[in-house]
């Protein structure tokens, strides 16, 4: 098998995905693939001159994440036809919910494409409010190892733990849902999204659509209302997405906030929008820093504070690569990795709704090293017999034979 993986610079989100397509790339040649990275900020043209030299030494199947090439950056629009064209499938593997790329899944072509996500719970969403006849697989995330001085990717060995919590990620005000709700001009669908966001809000304990399909079953409106009109599917993709976006903000802040006040000193890797934390004394500002970096901190961190989406089955890289370096990841009450990871053997979970329960953990496992010891030394274990990107390399070449079988026309015979 030969791939091309397309890498995009510039911003904080191409650092972190092309680690990870880095990561992946290595797993496959691992597997006996032979992969060719094209980075997609050089010209126009040597972009496409790159792309075809490859197609003429036979390619199988071309990978990118997130969707960045539908928008056309140097050219990539054209890259994707002439592949289209030849007859090479296109693997888009999203990072994020589906709704916060619904401008992208719309726009690409679906020919020659399938894509993958992280979380059953998106694969379901993709189904029911996106009307896109498109392939789709789970493929969760895995952990980032780190590089060495040549610039391979290894484990590393364990580093002294010099800080005690580490809490990546922005914080700013939840502001995001409210905004984009105001600029909706339909009743009906502002009562819906209010109610789904209140709802969520009040006690957030399963996954953000499951609380939309309950309000939407109350109000007996079809999911298939929504799919079969795009402007509608667009629409509450959007506005799901900021509604994630301020749910997300809303219980950092929290957290984050709780601690300070319980006297515990952060390290904050991230951007802090909320200016009565900014001056903090506990709080150590940081601010954003490249993705390999954070990988070093984590290392040097206790344990980790995570938040994110609640999820069916699904995974995080922060939290399996917090893992891979003996960092206790103490992380909102979840459901990760096939139930692979296990509370209070791998992690700790709190109530997002609880904030006082988070500070008795940190406190609990801070004073109590050996229990903590072995808690990071089980989820290292887990992690690394299963939980790398070298690990999810396999996958994707289960899932890419599994699309070539279905797109092989059937025998006649």
């Amino acid at each position: 098998m030969r791939a091309i993986i397309f890498k995009a610079t510039g911003l904080f989100q191409y650092d972190v995905v092309n680690h990870f397509a880095e990561e992946l790339g290595q797993g496959l040649v691992e597997l006996g693939w032979k992969v060719d990275f094209i980075e997609t900020n050089q010209s126009k043209e040597s972009i496409f001159k790159h792309t075809v030299s490859v197609i003429h030494q036979g390619v199988d199947v071309a990978f990118h994440f997130n969707g960045f090439m539908v928008r056309d950056i140097n050219g990539t629009n054209q890259v994707m036809t002439c592949l289209r064209e030849c007859g090479i499938p296109m693997g888009i593997i999203f990072v994020d919910h589906p709704f916060h790329h619904i401008t992208r899944i719309y726009d690409v072509d679906p020919q020659q494409v399938f894509m993958c996500f992280y979380e059953t719970s998106f694969l379901n969403s993709f189904e029911k409010f996106i009307n896109r006849n498109i392939p789709i697989a789970q493929l969760m995330h895995g952990a980032s190892m780190s590089r060495n001085q040549a610039g391979a990717f290894g484990g590393g060995p364990v580093m002294h733990k010099e800080r005690d919590i580490i809490f990546a990620g922005t914080i700013g005000k939840p502001t995001e849902f409210d905004e984009t709700l105001a600029s909706i001009g339909e009743p009906l669908f502002q009562s819906i999204m209010t109610e789904v966001y209140e709802k969520a809000r009040g006690h957030y304990h399963k996954p953000l659509d499951d609380y939309l399909e309950e309000v939407l079953s109350q109000k007996k409106i079809s999911t298939e209302i929504i799919k079969n009109s795009e402007p509608v599917s667009r629409f509450i993709a959007q506005t799901m997405a900021a509604m994630d976006k301020s749910l997300r903000q809303q219980f950092r802040y929290q957290a984050l906030k709780t601690l300070l006040e319980s006297g515990f000193q952060v390290h904050l890797f991230g951007n802090c929008q909320v200016k009565e934390l900014e001056g903090h004394p506990c709080l150590f500002d940081h601010g954003p820093v490249p993705y390999h970096q954070l990988l070093m901190e984590m290392a040097k961190s206790k344990m980790v504070i995570h938040d994110m989406n609640v999820c069916a089955n699904g995974s995080h890289e922060r939290v399996l690569s917090a893992m891979l370096r003996h960092t206790l990841v103490l992380s909102n009450r979840n459901h990760f990795c096939n139930g692979d990871l296990e509370e209070d053997k791998h992690l700790v979970y709190y109530d997002v709704n609880q904030p006082g329960e988070l500070v008795d953990k940190v406190d609990n496992y801070l004073k109590n090293e050996t229990k903590r010891t072995e808690i990071t030394q089980q989820a290292y274990d887990a992690v690394v017999q299963k939980h790398t990107w070298k690990h999810r390399a396999v996958e994707m070449n289960t899932i890419f034979n599994a699309y070539s079988q279905f797109q092989t026309p059937l025998s006649e015979d």
